[in-house]
């Protein structure tokens, strides 16, 4: 069985809500309660549901460097590899130097993830 993207899913009942609001609920989310849910939202950091949540996205837990194929969940999923979950791709070697009150980022250490253009202040 093919699953469906969420654009897909979107479509079939007419709503198209990108907005994204995290969820304040405190335990288990469900689809009754849960605005993240609702929405067709995968469960973000920012929310305060637990962190066994069934709707918590985990990140990757790719290879050094392999994280622009759709083998990347963070990439088939159309969302940068997140320094915070995810820890085995590079994404957490984020290499932040001062330099003149702004931040460097491409000059100071090569960057082994490949999909964290954003968080490097780079343009795809």
């Amino acid at each position: 069985m093919l699953q469906r993207t969420r654009n897909q899913r979107l479509q079939d009942r007419g709503t198209a809500n990108h907005e994204y609001k995290p969820c304040i609920r405190e335990g288990m989310c469900d689809s009754t309660g849960c605005p993240c849910m609702k929405r067709d939202h995968i469960r973000y950091k920012a929310c305060a549901c637990s962190r066994d949540c069934p709707n918590r996205f985990e990140g990757c837990a790719c290879v050094l460097g392999q994280c622009r194929t759709s083998k990347c969940p963070c990439f088939a999923a159309l969302r940068e590899c997140d320094p915070d979950v995810c820890m085995s791709c590079g994404a957490t070697q984020l290499a932040a130097g001062i330099g003149n009150g702004a931040i460097a980022t491409s000059a100071c250490a090569p960057i082994t993830c490949g999909n964290i253009y954003v968080t490097r202040g780079n343009h795809k």
